[in-house]
């Protein structure tokens, strides 16, 4: 049986190549596709290519069916279409965050301060 489960795979750092970035997300996907879950991009790219869905019920324990979904996954804007869908939520967690009460203390301003960081740091960690 095939899990879906939206996962947002890590994004690299600034200042990574094309190809970089295209690993990255590659070395992610592939380890969640072989233990069963599908990740957004992959999702994404079933609705582009709804053909792949025959490949996922199928499963991966064929390496056939790896190469096939990868590929299919990498003609699809699905990777492109993930980064947008964390940066969308990034977005909302930010103005969540300014949508707070003012307030004049210091440990206050840190913290929120913090929690934007954090927000950044989810879309450009590496590990």
């Amino acid at each position: 049986m095939i899990t879906y489960f939206v996962k947002l795979p890590a994004y690299p750092v600034r200042g990574s190549s094309n190809k970089d970035v295209a690993l990255v997300f590659l070395h992610y996907i592939m380890a969640f596709m072989m233990q069963g879950i599908i990740t957004a991009p992959m999702l994404y790219a079933m609705e582009e290519f709804p053909q792949l869905q025959d490949v996922v019920d199928q499963g991966f324990d064929n390496p056939a069916n790896v190469e096939i979904a990868l590929d299919y996954l990498q003609k699809s804007r699905g990777i492109e279409r993930t980064k947008e869908l964390a940066q969308e939520h990034v977005n909302l967690a930010v103005k969540a965050i300014e949508s707070l009460p003012d307030s004049d203390d210091e440990d206050v301003l840190i913290s929120r301060r913090a929690l934007i960081d954090i927000t950044q740091r989810v879309i450009t960690r590496t590990k």
